[in-house]
């Protein structure tokens, strides 16, 4: 999408929000390629990550487009992907996605030589490498919006879980990212929820028919024989006795919505912890 359309200004306001790395560049993300435990490949933090984020030569979109390339080359030659030095696949990648993504000429395009001086290599093995993940991808480097949406999920999700790991609570936003990718939370746990208040309400009502009325009856009984201080006395103690109990009932309700909540975060928390990029 343009640079400058609509789109494309929400897109970086939502990964400025979700991957945490607010106004600054993309070199100051949070979270680093080798974050995911599951997957061998990104335990290898590529050396020339850190030049192409010293000379900013990668944006937030440009990572998550060449994770794409990435996956495919998974996919289609699983031996490759293997053996291969995790250098060896994710330069191209990142190659082929700044080319895709940046026409060249633009400020943002970057050239073969400015990508082998970030990796700390030479001009023929970054064309040799782009040429033979292009071959892997049978040349076919474009990218739908569903697939950057899946990955771009995936990273938010990663953040999310890692920010929890590390700070042991959840923002509003990072606690609906994890929530939202789960369908138990949404299709057991509310429903669960909503019975149980509507149970709670029942067992109130069927509490003061039982410990308030007969005492309201009582005290009738004595007005009616004319013993109208008594009443009164015994009025304001059944009154105060009610406001108690409803304030005990609200407590309790307001505890158990609490403890549910926070099952349903750590239940996606934990559902999340196995992103796999």
């Amino acid at each position: 999408m343009a640079p400058k359309s609509g789109a494309f200004r929400h897109l970086q306001r939502r990964m400025r929000r979700t991957l945490n790395y607010g106004t600054r560049r993309m070199q100051n993300l949070p979270f680093s390629l080798s974050g995911n435990s599951q997957v061998a490949f990104f335990y290898c933090l590529l050396p020339f990550y850190y030049g192409a984020r010293k000379y900013g030569c990668v944006d937030a979109c440009t990572f998550l487009v060449a994770m794409v390339y990435v996956d495919r080359v998974r996919i289609a030659d699983k031996a490759y992907f293997e053996c291969s030095d995790p250098n060896d696949i994710y330069l191209p990648a990142l190659v082929i996605a700044s080319k895709f993504l940046h026409d060249g000429g633009l400020e943002e395009f970057v050239y073969n030589d400015e990508w082998a001086a970030s990796a700390s290599t030479s001009l023929n093995r970054v064309n040799e490498l782009e040429l033979k993940i292009l071959d892997i991808l049978s040349w076919d480097v474009s990218v739908s919006g569903k697939d950057f949406e899946r990955v771009l999920y995936e990273a938010e999700a990663w953040v999310a879980r890692n920010a929890l790991l590390k700070q042991g609570f959840l923002t509003y936003n990072e606690a609906a990212i994890l929530s939202s990718r789960i369908s138990l939370f949404h299709n057991i746990l509310l429903p669960f929820i909503s019975i149980f208040a509507s149970l709670l309400v029942l067992y109130s009502a069927v509490m003061f028919s039982v410990l308030v009325l007969p005492k309201v009856a009582l005290t009738y009984r004595i007005y009616v024989n004319g013993n109208l201080s008594c009443f009164l006395t015994l009025y304001s103690q059944r009154v105060f006795e009610l406001s108690s109990l409803y304030r005990r009932l609200f407590e309790v309700r307001f505890l158990t919505m609490r403890v549910l909540g926070g099952v349903g975060i750590i239940f996606s928390a934990g559902k999340c912890c196995h992103v796999d990029f």
